[in-house]
């Protein structure tokens, strides 16, 4: 056997069993001699980069940087703290340095090192939140002051929609009692479409003027508005605010504030009415932020009533360029609702704010992975959020590390989780993250629970594992062959020599243990795809489990699970009789 390949078979065993300290140093200092870059420390794992920023704000619970360093040394990875300026600095913190970002700050995160972490996933690196949701709470340094991001850019985009900056030039209508009717300018100033819209001292919400439209009850459904028009300059973004308030306001229509917005030959590109009302309402205000496509070379402003009879009034209209003034989340806790929750690729797939821990009381490691050998029972109470992913259409796959329990033995959710990307945006990253914020889980380093993060970061920076698990079908009738297969990857360093195990009901298929193992062979980056066809189980039950286990030197590393259905005519008489009848089920 090659010398890498014997140091990997050590350092998996030493991950699923005791550490031997002896043992690992000689694994230590093998790999040193073997390990060609000379970027990565020379250690026989990886290496992790630890923020250490002490004056951060915290939100959820904080774990020592110094304790975390000490128990992932004890694991066989160098360390090296970084503060919030280091893990920003590109040149500092990329996964020519390191293989792991953990990040003991509980819910918070510096923002500005946004751009190299998601840089540092997407090129493969992994990450270990503890403490809370991660990555949750942005914070600022200003004036070498910490300050939270969405404050901050609230603070930005206020001054951005003050009315001196604003770039509508009488957005309160203070300045323009005499409003042309029809025509356009590309300087912000109001128009009017007719003798209906017009601009009143009564009724206004800032100021002494509003905007008014009135459309009596017998003269139809015309439409009515007032309107004004700016240039657009591409790669903006802007923000726009109105007030309005409506009285008796019928018809199939409504009134509305829009944004209408238009290339350089005058074609309608996007438009958006922000603000509708129906009936009577009082004042309300509507806030609209937008980028304009490429395209896009005028804005223009309506405010009236659209296909609707009633009075409506407008007042304090803004429009502000907000450009840069985001408060982007890092993880996929926010999003635009649709059929489901819309976010950007780039936001981070962990936890799920509907999902916190409750009435969580024991804590334990989970059945049916072989991440974690360490054995925890932990008693007590247990707050935070349950360890949740988003694995996508094919994207990931999440392994539950540690499970809790409630008083009564129900399970409450996963403590801790382990996600594994193989497809997708973050193609190639790991991530782990421990939800429980109402204690620090690694305080000491010879606690039951610093094993647990050893054996995690191991696997993390070993990062060999199983993905897809099929069988050719989903049911299938009395000893009919079951083609069962999984794909391995080596997404880490090193080359990885093992063995897969099929088995069905948690035994090697009906004695055919010869046709149930397959060697896996790869190099790393490379997947391999094994298939077994076996015989079906003797037992009778109608569901099947599936599993797939890999194995070095017999010690399991990992396991996946899936099943089939078979055939059974006695359970499917048991079922409601389906009918189809004149076009009905």
């Amino acid at each position: 056997m090659q010398l890498t390949n014997s140091i990997l078979f050590w350092a998996l065993l030493i991950s699923l069993a005791a550490w031997e300290r002896p043992l690992l140093a000689q694994i230590q200092t093998a790999l040193s001699k073997t390990n060609e870059s000379a970027a990565i420390p020379q250690t026989a794992l990886g290496t992790a980069a630890i923020l250490d920023e002490p004056g951060m704000p915290i939100d959820g619970m904080a774990s020592s940087p110094a304790v975390i360093a000490a128990i992932l040394r004890h694991a066989g990875l160098a360390t090296e703290l970084l503060s919030a300026v280091q893990l920003a600095d590109s040149t500092r913190f990329n996964t020519s340095r390191f293989d792991l970002a953990i990040l003991p700050t509980g819910q918070s995160f510096p923002a500005r090192a946004r751009e190299s972490f998601i840089d540092f996933l997407r090129r493969g690196g992994g990450f270990i939140s503890m403490g809370g949701y991660a990555l949750d709470h942005l914070w600022l340094k200003v004036d070498g002051k910490w300050a939270g991001e969405s404050e901050e850019v609230r603070k930005q985009i206020e001054r951005a929609m003050r009315p001196e900056a604003c770039l509508l030039p009488d957005g309160g209508f203070e300045r323009s009692q005499s409003v042309p009717i029809g025509g356009s300018s590309p300087d912000g100033q109001w128009h009017r479409a007719g003798e209906r819209c017009c601009v009143v001292s009564d009724q206004s919400r800032e100021g002494r003027f509003c905007a008014r439209v009135s459309i009596p009850a017998d003269a139809g459904y015309p439409g009515d508005a007032f309107w004004a028009e700016l240039p657009a300059q591409p790669g903006r973004t802007y923000q726009i605010r109105v007030r309005m308030r409506t009285e008796d306001v019928t018809g199939p229509g409504m009134a509305y504030a829009a944004v209408y917005e238009y290339d350089a030959n005058n074609h309608l590109v996007e438009f958006r009415d922000f603000a509708t009302a129906r009936q009577t309402a009082g004042w309300q205000m509507f806030t609209y932020s937008f980028s304009p496509p490429p395209s896009v070379r005028r804005l223009r402003i309506p405010l009236g009533l659209y296909q609707a009879q009633g009075t409506a009034w407008f007042d304090d209209v803004r429009l502000g360029d907000v450009t840069g003034m985001r408060s982007q989340p890092m993880n996929t806790a926010t999003g635009r609702p649709d059929d489901a929750l819309v976010v950007e690729p780039s936001q981070i797939g962990v936890f799920d704010p509907s999902f916190p821990l409750k009435r969580a009381r024991t804590l334990q490691t989970a059945s049916g992975q072989c991440v974690l050998s360490a054995q925890v029972i932990q008693r007590g109470n247990f707050e935070g959020w349950a360890a949740s992913g988003v694995i996508g259409n094919d994207a990931a796959r999440w392994i539950p590390l540690l499970d809790t329990r409630d008083r009564y033995g129900r399970p409450r959710g996963a403590a801790a989780a382990l996600v594994l990307n193989y497809h997708g945006f973050y193609n190639g990253s790991a991530w782990a993250c421990f939800g429980i914020d109402n204690l620090d889980l690694f305080a000491d380093p010879q606690s039951p629970m610093a094993p647990v993060l050893e054996q995690v970061a191991q696997f993390m920076v070993r990062k060999v594992f199983l993905r897809n698990l099929t069988t050719n079908y989903r049911l299938y009738r009395e000893n009919e062959p079951v083609v069962v297969s999984a794909i391995i990857d080596d997404r880490g360093r090193l080359p990885f020599r093992g063995q897969v195990r099929f088995l069905l009901n948690g035994i090697p298929a009906s004695g055919q243990s010869q046709n149930a193992v397959r060697d896996v062979n790869l190099e790393p980056g490379a997947s391999q795809r094994v298939e077994a066809t076996l015989a079906q189980p003797s037992s009778h039950a109608d569901l099947c489990r599936v599993e797939a286990v890999l194995a070095v030197g017999g010690v399991p590393m990992d396991r996946i699970e899936s099943g089939f259905v078979r055939e059974d005519t006695a359970v499917l008489h048991l079922g409601p009789e389906l009918r189809f009848v004149n076009n009905y089920f």
